[in-house]
């Protein structure tokens, strides 16, 4: 349901917030992006990121990810 939905990205955004706390967690985090992705978000960018998945979003992933052919699945 949306209201699920938004009680779930307010605690994702909640624990986000509070890694960013720690320098430690950060840095790690801000690596790994920048290995990934060649860039790094700021805390305003992934806020915005968060509020626009939406829940088809999250159900198009969970049916690609535990689809019987994914391969992405340990058989």
């Amino acid at each position: 349901s949306d209201r699920l939905l938004h009680i779930a990205k307010k605690q994702y955004l909640g624990q986000i917030t509070i890694a960013m706390e720690n320098n430690e967690s950060y840095m790690l985090g801000a690596g790994k992006s920048l290995l990934m992705h060649d860039d790094i978000d700021t805390l305003e960018e992934v806020y915005r990121k968060v509020a626009a998945v939406t829940a088809q979003q999250i159900t198009d992933v969970a049916n690609e990810i535990f689809s019987t052919t994914s391969m992405l699945m340990y058989k």
